[in-house]
């Protein structure tokens, strides 16, 4: 998927897109939908807690 700046798709849009399909392959995968969001929210904080120690 492009971000460029020409693409009409922000990287905002693109990372919520892709959150999003892990958030289905995951309850495909048999997860219920709040056991997902439980493993998406766990990686997103330790992405900002990453982000946040390289400053």
């Amino acid at each position: 998927m492009s971000t460029s700046p020409d693409s009409p798709i922000s990287q905002m849009l693109a990372g919520a897109i892709q959150m999003h399909e892990m958030l289905v392959a995951y309850v495909e995968a048999g997860f219920t939908r709040a056991e997902a969001m439980e493993i998406l929210k766990t990686m997103v904080a330790e992405q900002v807690r990453n982000e946040i120690g390289r400053r």
